[in-house]
Order: structure tokens, then C-alpha cells, then sequence
């Protein structure tokens, strides 16, 4: 191990050299050979994935992920124009691709209000999971959640199908990590 150190620190612009050709070479191999990525979660024979059959076969209505609108009012999530913009929101939340309900926080017998009164959340019902949600459907929730923002009313969205949203995208501190990582390395 120690030759083998000694002639990489002797011949070291060569070494380099070959690390640089190696990942171009690996990259361009990548980009030409490399096949499809596979974005989906089913593993045939395991109990998850019985059980999401079994979902989708008994009980479809329930079978997809979920997601959460939160909300808090300065006011108070009762106060009418507080309400009456979230199910607005809800409303028009509900008949967007994929969203199969909204479950409200102002129905009859809903425990989604903090005590206080001043928090909510209503829970979305997908017709299927997180990553087979197209984006569109996600930037339009969230289009629709900066509507609803206003002073004295914040609006976040939660679940998985906003966070693979989300997490897809980079931004520009994380493209600067990336080549510094790669730089280091």
C-alpha cells in the first residue's frame, strides 16, 4: 500500500488525470447506457405491498396517501372570514385531480381544532400514493395555499406528496454543496 502511495504522490498530475477521465467517462456512460428510473413502490410477495393491494381492493376510498391543510388565526379559526376563506379553499382544493376529499375541520363531531381555537387542520384524501401524484396537482394545492395566506391567517400544507414535491427541488445554496462536495472528492 505504501508503493502504491508513494508512486500516486510521485506521478500525482497523472493520477488526477485518470480520475478526471474516469468520471467524465462514467457520466457520459450514465447518460447513454443507463436505462429508466423506476419511481414506483411495488414489491410483489411482501406485506406491505399486500396490504396496499388489499386496501385498494376493499376499501379504495382510503387506499391513497394523505395530506394536511393547517391552518392558524390570529382571530381564531371561528371568526367568519377566516372560515369562510378556508372552505373556500377546501372547496376548491376538493376538486382537484387525484383528491378524492377534504376532510374539514369545521364538520360536526371533527376533533381537528387545538383547544385554544386558534390551529386547524383538514385532512386531503389522494386516489393514490405520494410519488404517483403528478406535481402539477401538488403546485396547484400549493398555488392555491398562497392564496389563502393573508394577514392573520397562515396556511401550510403537510404529507408525503408535498414533501416529494418539495425534496425534488434544488436549490441554488445545495447546487453550490454539490460542487464543493465534488470539488472535495
Amino acid at each position: 500500500m505504501e508503493r502504491l502511495a508513494r508512486w500516486c504522490y510521485r506521478r500525482r498530475r497523472v493520477v488526477l488525470g485518470a480520475w478526471l477521465v474516469a468520471l467524465v467517462g462514467f457520466g457520459a456512460s450514465a447518460l447513454t447506457v443507463g436505462g429508466t428510473l423506476a419511481d414506483n413502490f411495488d414489491v410483489p410477495g411482501t406485506e406491505s405491498q399486500r396490504t396496499i393491494d388489499l386496501l385498494q381492493e376493499r376499501f379504495p376510498a382510503v387506499a391513497g396517501d394523505t395530506a394536511s391543510i393547517v391552518f392558524a388565526a390570529d382571530a381564531g379559526v371561528d371568526d367568519p372570514s377566516v372560515r369562510g376563506a378556508m372552505e373556500k379553499l377546501f372547496a376548491k382544493v376538493a376538486v382537484l385531480d387525484h383528491v378524492r376529499g377534504v376532510a374539514s375541520p369545521y364538520a360536526p363531531g371533527s376533533t381537528a381544532i387545538s383547544p385554544d381555537r386558534t390551529i386547524a387542520f383538514a385532512s386531503l384524501q389522494f386516489d393514490r400514493t405520494g410519488i404517483a401524484i403528478p406535481k402539477p396537482v401538488v403546485a396547484e394545492m400549493q398555488r392555491l395555499r398562497e392564496d389563502a395566506n393573508q394577514p392573520g391567517l397562515q396556511v401550510e400544507l403537510g404529507g408525503s406528496a408535498i414533501q416529494i414535491v418539495e425534496q425534488s427541488k434544488i436549490s441554488g445554496h445545495e447546487e453550490v454543496g454539490l460542487v464543493a462536495a465534488a470539488f472535495v472528492l
